[in-house]
Parts: C-alpha cells; sequence; structure tokens
C-alpha cells in the first residue's frame, strides 16, 4: 500500500468531501482510498474521522515495523509544531474546539518526512493525521500487548 504526500488524494466514485464517512473497507483498493482521505482538509464543522479495524490493525503493524512517527514520540510538546509542519500553518484551524479535543495522536509515516532531522532528531514532517482519542487508546493497548509478545519471542 502505499502513501500519497505530493497531493491530496482524488475521492473515490461517487465520494465527495459531502458524503465520505470512514466505513469498514471491504477491499485493499477502498481500504487505500479510505485511509488516503484521512489526509484531507475537513469542513469546518468536521470530526475527526474513526478508523476502521483493518487500518488500527495496520496502524499498530506499520508502528511496530518503524514506518510512522507519533506525537506520543515526541517528549516536549512545545516541538509537535516543529516535528508536524501542519500543526504550524493552521491544520488545526477548520476543526472546531470539540473535535479538536477528540484528538488522541497526530501521526505520519516516517516516509514522508522532509529532509533528514529536525530539532532533537526528530523528524521534519510535512503531513500528519489524526488519530481519534478513542481509537488511540484502542491501538495504545495494542501495541503494548504487541511489543510484550515481540520481547517474548523464543528462537
Amino acid at each position: 500500500m502505499s502513501t500519497k504526500s505530493e497531493n491530496w488524494p482524488e475521492f473515490p466514485a461517487g465520494r465527495t468531501r459531502d458524503n465520505f464517512t470512514l466505513n469498514p473497507a471491504t477491499t485493499e483498493e477502498q481500504l487505500e482510498a479510505d485511509w488516503d482521505l484521512l489526509l484531507c482538509k475537513p469542513e469546518p464543522t468536521g470530526a475527526i474521522p474513526r478508523m476502521s479495524q483493518e487500518q488500527l490493525k495496520k496502524f499498530v503493524l506499520d508502528f511496530m515495523g518503524g514506518f510512522i512517527f507519533t506525537s506520543a514520540q515526541v517528549r516536549d510538546p512545545s516541538l509537535l509544531s516543529v516535528v508536524f509542519m501542519p500543526l504550524a500553518l493552521g491544520a488545526l484551524s477548520n476543526y472546531q474546539d470539540e473535535a479538536v479535543a477528540d484528538i488522541g495522536l497526530v501521526w505520519a509515516y516516517l516516509s514522508e518526512a522532509i529532509g533528514s532531522r529536525a530539532i532533537d532528531s526528530y523528524p521534519f514532517l510535512g503531513t500528519c493525521r489524526f488519530m481519534h482519542k478513542d481509537d488511540w487508546a484502542k491501538v495504545s493497548l495494542a501495541i503494548l500487548r504487541e511489543q510484550e509478545r515481540q520481547d517474548t519471542i523464543e528462537v
């Protein structure tokens, strides 16, 4: 599966920003389309989209594989807008306060980094995605379980 960092993704046939909802994908192609649409700028009344079970699983696997960088990895919160450039450029301005309160995590693929490293050896990311706080609660537990599982592998 690829990520599209150069341009905003195209909406699938029959779907627009007005009628898009993130539903569990039935095909790999639909999963990729839904995944990429998490990058789209929301309407002013937009909510933080929820992720499907397939997307949550992919997030855990990609995080464990070292492909994803998250706001949870930034020790100094004042550096978030340095690491995730869209935050400094007003990425949250289209969200209402209620939606911003639902953000559990800011994240991006490390392949979308600009240059090598920014301040304090953190990546400098030109894109970011928001994960709903309820999805982050599930994912963070799954990551801990997966870390424990990997720590106990016997060969």
